[in-house]
């Protein structure tokens, strides 16, 4: 076993939230005459830390890395066999500590906590962080301390012995603020979606202050995004609260205030308290201005925090949208005559399979037609044929990642359809495969064949017919000829 000082760096390498920064110079001493102090840094105004010391540090050497421990009075019983403590730390007759090889240091201070709470156990010493002030616990007996504070969270706990001057870094002092988007399955930073879509958003403020005052949260939507007023919750703590000034003296309470310039909204919250998690979720559609993947940037929705006025955290996220394109040609039967484009051809788009649900559009110009974004695709604005144009060209605009099926629903006289339907993926990145084959332009080239050419590869197709047709018609003349001569003789 090694000796306590183990514990030390265990810790130092274990702690999640607390930076410690200990004097790099060589000291020496004895308990009690050698007194310590540990300072908190970048504290939390109006939060209270404790400290408590666990075990009491007899005599040291820094620059021997060398340390005597023995359990402090008020927690041995944290130490008595069975009980949480034994786990991690071994103690001889002399009442010296040595730390138990693969234990846990966040464990440890996790369960030194619970101890504290369950126990009642007085603090060492506690101070109330003022503005503008450190906060430093001075004059300390030298020893292993227990760090807590206000903060809900367990991560602020930190072991260190003050040896004899510490500095302790506060690292959960800002408030924080996080943005997601409801992707069907989990909140996410990015989704993509149809054109007249309902998009679901999260914004989630977690309060680091210790009297907090003027918390807003504003937001702001791209010209993609149309915002749902009426959809709008707010949560604290996870209890919806209804819009409006305090009901009550101290009552947690928001309400709407007049966004700034180029925002859709803005929240102001009243009576919070540190620890205090708002959660505001919304919605907004997807509507006809959204900008189309690979046409422009994407349709983003930020949201930021301002306390008192002044700039806080922020965050955003991305909705995307996607397209594909048709080329549609005619190929003659003999190939004496370049392709033709042709326009005009009608198709329809199926979502999932070849007999799913036909898509409806909206018909942008000629050639060029965006998914529906009203609620009822069914009216007579709308559309479920669409059709090439402009040099055989057909683009289909606004739609979420998926399954399609493009169907030819009808051709142009004098040329063969297609027999059966194209399948189109669009993955979440926008790629597009056509018929399970990727295609980089995202544009499928779909060839008719003229009426005596069926539309398919391979095979001697109507050009056997033909010959054998001839060649029966040929035969049954001679057999007639040669059953007329018989007959005469």
């Amino acid at each position: 076993m090694k000796k306590m000082r183990k514990l030390l760096s265990i810790v130092m390498a274990a702690a999640m939230a607390l930076t410690l920064t200990v004097t790099a110079s060589a000291v020496t001493g004895e308990s009690p005459e050698t007194k310590g102090s540990i300072t908190v840094k970048n504290a939390v105004d109006n939060v209270t830390y404790k400290i408590y010391r666990i075990f009491d540090l007899k005599s040291y050497d820094t620059d021997k890395n060398a340390y005597k421990y023995e359990v402090n009075e008020d927690w041995k019983g944290f130490f008595e066999e069975g009980k949480a403590g034994a786990e991690y730390v071994e103690i001889n007759e002399g009442g010296y500590v040595t730390w138990v090889d693969g234990k846990s240091a966040a464990n440890f201070a996790a369960a030194a906590k619970e101890y504290v709470d369950t126990k009642k156990i007085t603090e060492v010493d506690s101070g109330k962080k003022v503005a503008g002030q450190a906060l430093k616990f001075e004059n300390l007996e030298l020893g292993y301390y227990l760090m807590v504070s206000d903060l809900k969270n367990d991560a602020i706990c930190s072991l260190d012995t003050t040896d004899p001057d510490v500095e302790i870094e506060e690292k959960n002092a800002d408030s924080s603020l996080v943005k997601k988007v409801w992707n069907g399955t989990n909140w996410v930073d990015a989704n993509d979606a149809d054109i007249g879509d309902t998009i679901t958003y999260q914004v989630t403020v977690t309060v680091r202050e210790g009297e907090p005052e003027g918390y807003e949260i504003h937001d702001t939507m791209g010209s993609g995004l149309t915002y749902l007023p009426s959809e709008l919750v707010v949560k604290i703590n996870g209890i919806e609260i209804a819009e409006g000034a305090p009901a009550t003296e101290g009552a947690k309470a928001w309400e709407n205030i007049n966004p700034d310039a180029g925002e859709t909204f803005a929240l102001k919250f009243y009576n919070l308290e540190v620890n205090d998690v708002i959660t505001v979720e919304y919605k907004a559609v997807l509507n006809e201005n959204a900008f189309v993947g690979g046409e422009a940037d994407t349709n983003k929705n930020s949201a930021s925090l301002k306390i008192n006025g002044k700039p806080g955290p922020d965050d955003e996220t991305d909705t995307y949208t996607w397209k594909f394109g048709v080329h549609k040609v005619g190929v003659d039967d003999d190939a004496t005559t370049a392709d033709i484009n042709l326009d005009g051809v009608k198709f329809k788009l199926h979502a999932d399979t070849a007999d799913g649900a036909v898509i409806a559009f909206d018909k942008l110009e000629d050639g060029v037609y965006q998914v529906c974004q009203d609620a009822n695709c069914e009216n007579t604005t709308h559309t479920t044929e669409v059709f090439t144009a402009d040099g055989g060209k057909l683009t289909l605009k606004g739609l979420d990642s998926g399954t399609y099926y493009l169907e030819e629903a009808e051709t142009l006289p004098g040329y063969n359809g297609l027999e059966a339907s194209i399948k189109v993926e669009i993955d979440d990145e926008g790629a597009v495969k056509f018929d399970g084959e990727a295609d980089d332009d995202k544009v499928v080239e779909v060839e008719n064949l003229t009426g005596n050419r069926l539309p398919e590869t391979g095979g001697m197709g109507t050009t056997l017919f033909t010959v054998g047709g001839a060649g029966l018609m040929v035969l049954a003349v001679v057999l007639l000829v040669t059953k007329k001569k018989m007959s005469s003789r």
